[in-house]
C-alpha cells in the first residue's frame, strides 16, 4: 500500500512537472495554465496521502520538488500576464 501511494504521488508530481513545462512553452494559454494548476494540486493531495502513511523522507523530497515547481509556475504565470498586456 505504501509503495503504491509513493508511486501514485511520484506520478502525480511528474504530471505536474509536464504540465508546468507545457505552460512555460505556451504562454498566454489559460487552459494550459488551469491544467498545470490542477496537476499541481493533485500532486499536493497525493503527497499528503504519502505523509499520512509515515514516509517522511519521501515526503520531504517531494515537497522540495513541488516548491520548485510552484516557483516555475508563478514565473510562467507572470510571463503570461506580460503577453496579455
Amino acid at each position: 500500500m505504501r509503495n503504491q501511494l509513493v508511486q501514485d504521488a511520484q506520478q502525480s508530481l511528474n504530471n505536474a512537472f509536464q504540465a508546468v513545462s507545457q505552460l512555460e512553452g505556451t504562454p498566454n494559454e489559460k487552459q494550459v495554465m488551469n491544467s498545470a494548476r490542477n496537476a499541481m494540486e493533485h500532486a499536493r493531495r497525493a503527497i499528503e496521502q504519502v505523509r499520512s502513511h509515515g514516509e517522511q523522507q519521501t515526503v520531504d523530497e517531494m515537497e522540495r520538488q513541488i516548491e520548485q515547481l510552484q516557483a516555475r509556475f508563478e514565473s510562467a504565470q507572470d510571463d503570461s500576464a506580460k503577453h496579455i498586456n
